[in-house]
């Protein structure tokens, strides 16, 4: 057992083994002192034994937010399933015991206080030693038999608390780990690295499992509902075409960011587009009516009236009309709108906002409504089981549950505003990897969305949703090492692919193998290089791999050319991202 570990299981030991104590020692004095209120030589009124408990109970509640605190920045790096567990009920002691420690050392500091009266400030300020020492004595004159049993009970429970970290797991845990790193190494030997990775057998069960959601689904809905790709979580055409291309036919058509984008997918032989931002840029609107005018099947996603005048106009004289799918905003709106819960997308929110749109529609004939997107952001953009934001968790269940409800209500209007406007719903999208099965369960939509699922990058590992599912993750990309500064210290070359949204440790990368690899908090993953320092057992060579797994899905492609797709711990072919077919992004 390496040094770590073995510092690990002391901690947990001693942490387990004060809170277990402490916390039995502030019951008992707190029980004494409340029976003693009624005793004619109790010199403490009920309102100094009020004021003196609050006190306790602050420096208390202090002393679990700095306990947690250090848990949490102990721990933000374990990312192994197998350990989470186990964690999670460690720091929970660790938490009781650094909290009741902090409660009985402060009451029993309170205590000795206001049982010495003869103490002034500026004579306590004078003799530190004298005071001090005359605490230590105090409160070891306090230590009666049964706090000393219930310490040695506290200790026994912290001992077994920590046996899930033993000498053999270790060995076992070093061994599986040692070999999953020679299989990358060999992997990657001679390859240019950085390198973009994505395994192919992952990405296949990903397929898999999500389209089973969705047909399970279609089993007990009237409807059945086909499956979106969402394209820019995935941004490598032959791995959406692998999709596409499933005998179950569940994968039909692309959800995609750009005119310039539809255009590329069309001519790599993708069929059914929608562009699901609206744009009326020249250019964008020439480049649209030509794509439609060659018989591509592309639709638009508009959200007011002022972008579907300026469409209708670029599209006149067209033989067939442009289709257009209207977006309908899905965020908790509450307390007329001062409180936004979600993202910000649509002006259309309501019943009324829809109908007049699609009314204002049939007034120009070069465009034609086919459908709405509603897309619940607050559902499948929030995860709930974040280990970066444990603070959070809590609140984003409650925002998940009350949006589901909220989004129901709001879509279960849509197909009744469609008939009265007299028009067809040809497509009703909601949905992303995030709120899968939420979506797919729902009777009225046409389509699902799913595009980082397939990939499955760190960000989905923390939904409860997902975590039932079981999505393995698919894309990784591979760092050389470059430096070596200091002892148990290495330097990756490259590795500032951190993913958009709202900052935090949760858009970073995470480097898997070899395990035990932590991002430095002072530096971070840099522009073009990321000190790591080395708390495994294993310190990769120097130009040996290092493997992390992206935030997002679909941003990393931005950094490489081309993917190695691997499948049986082999190599099997490059494939072209975006980039490396010259396809600028946003």
């Amino acid at each position: 057992m390496n040094t770590r570990l073995i510092m690990q299981k002391i901690a947990n030991n001693v942490t387990s083994a004060l809170g277990s104590a402490s916390l039995m020692m502030m019951i008992k004095v707190i029980l004494e002192q409340s029976l003693k209120m009624d005793e004619q030589n109790n010199t403490k009124s009920s309102s100094d034994f009020n004021i003196e408990i609050q006190t306790v109970f602050f420096l208390g509640i202090v002393s679990v937010c700095m306990r947690y605190l250090s848990a949490m920045c102990i721990n933000y790096q374990d990312t192994k399933k197998s350990e989470k567990g186990t964690s999670a009920v460690n720091q929970v002691i660790s938490t009781i015991g650094g909290a009741t420690l902090g409660l009985m050392v402060a009451y029993e500091i309170n205590s000795f206080i206001h049982s010495h009266n003869k103490y002034e400030v500026n004579y306590v300020a004078n003799t530190h030693a004298d005071f001090l020492s005359e605490i230590f004595y105090y409160l070891y004159s306090r230590l009666d038999p049964l706090k000393v049993s219930m310490a040695l009970i506290g200790a026994y429970a912290g001992y077994q608390s920590s046996q899930f970290n033993d000498s053999q797991e270790t060995s076992i845990d070093a061994k599986r780990d040692l070999a999953e790193y020679a299989v990358w190494r060999k992997i990657l030997k001679g390859k240019p690295l950085p390198a973009g990775i994505v395994d192919l057998d992952a990405f296949d069960h990903n397929l898999d499992t999500l389209a089973k959601v969705v047909s399970d689904s279609n089993k007990k809905n009237t409807k059945r509902k086909t499956i979106r790709i969402a394209t820019k979580s995935i941004r490598v055409p032959a791995l959406i075409k692998h999709a596409l291309e499933r005998e179950d036919n569940l994968f039909q058509g692309v959800m995609c960011y750009t005119v310039e984008e539809a255009k590329f997918l069309n001519d790599q032989g993708i069929r059914d587009i929608m562009i699901a931002y609206p744009t009326v840029q020249y250019t964008d609107l020439n480049n649209l009516r030509e794509l439609h005018m060659s018989g591509a099947q592309v639709s638009l996603v508009l959200d007011n009236l002022e972008q579907l005048q300026l469409v209708a106009k670029a599209m006149n004289g067209m033989r067939h009309p442009l289709p257009i799918v209207i977006e309908m905003d899905t965020s908790l709106r509450l307390l007329e709108g001062s409180i936004h819960l979600g993202v910000r997308r649509s002006p259309v929110r309501t019943s009324n906002d829809l109908r007049n749109i699609l009314h204002a529609s049939k007034d120009h004939p070069s465009i034609k409504v086919i459908g709405v997107m509603a897309y619940e952001a607050a559902v499948a953009g929030l995860p709930d089981k974040n280990p970066f934001k444990t603070m959070m968790n809590f609140a984003a269940v409650l925002v998940r549950k009350a949006s589901i409800f909220h989004v129901e209500k709001i879509r279960a209007q849509v197909p009744e505003i469609f008939k009265s406007a007299g028009l067809e719903l040809k497509i009703f999208n909601g949905g992303g990897t995030g709120s899968v099965n939420f979506t797919a369960a729902e009777e009225g939509l046409t389509e699902v969305t799913i595009g980082s699922g397939l990939l499955c990058s760190h960000l989905f590992d923390y939904y409860s949703n997902l975590q039932k599912i079981g999505l393995k993750p698919a894309i990784f990309f591979a760092l050389p090492v470059g430096r070596m500064s200091d002892s148990k210290y290495i330097t990756c070359s490259g590795g500032g692919y951190v993913a958009s949204g709202a900052p935090g440790w949760d858009r970073l990368p995470i480097p898997i193998s070899p395990p035990g690899l932590q991002p430095l908090g002072e530096e971070a993953y840099g522009e073009v290089q990321t000190p790591l320092r080395v708390t495994g057992l294993i310190t990769p060579k120097l130009g040996g791999p290092v493997l992390f797994r992206p935030a997002k899905a679909g941003e990393i492609a931005e950094r490489f050319n081309e993917y190695f797709l691997i499948s049986g711990s082999q190599i099997t072919k490059n494939v072209k991202t975006y980039r490396g077919y010259g396809l600028k992004s946003l």
